[in-house]
């Protein structure tokens, strides 16, 4: 178990996002109980987007879609954790492959709009992927070397 804080770190990193991601996910479809017209006045106040262009893209549908979907992602985040924690020998293989999947796209939205958080998160997820694959290229079995080669 020694050595292993930053394992530990990643683990409580997905832990906390799933939690603040299932949060958004169920204040979402919780939300549509009562319309989508508060939803819509809360988002513009935020954003400063027009609640007219808002209302346009934010149907019932939609929000629920966005709902479902931010729920599906925490449900990811849990499993990532659970096998990490678990030490699953292929747990480390499925972190590094899912979080590097999404670096072109975090380096896409901060070039089109940067944002102090995006950069974070990007930042956070390269030393995820650097921790975990340095891990892995650590602990990879050694192969036998035999006489024929």
């Amino acid at each position: 178990m020694r050595g292993e804080t930053g394992l530990a770190l990643i683990i409580a990193w997905k832990a906390v996002k799933a939690v603040i991601l299932l949060v958004a996910g169920i204040g979402l479809l919780v939300s549509l109980g009562s319309g989508l017209t508060p939803l819509i006045e809360r988002i513009a106040d935020v954003t400063h987007v027009a609640p007219d262009l808002l209302e346009s893209r934010l149907t019932r549908r939609n929000v629920t879609l966005g709902g479902l979907g931010l729920i599906g992602v925490a449900a990811f985040n849990v499993m990532e954790a659970v096998v990490l924690y678990s030490r699953k020998p292929w747990g480390e293989w499925l972190v590094v492959l899912a979080t590097s999947s999404l670096i072109p796209i975090e380096i896409w939205r901060i070039v089109e709009a940067p944002h102090a958080v995006r950069i974070a998160t990007l930042l956070v997820n390269l030393l995820i992927v650097w921790y975990l694959a340095r891990r892995l290229r650590r602990h990879r079995p050694v192969e036998k070397l035999t006489a024929d080669g």
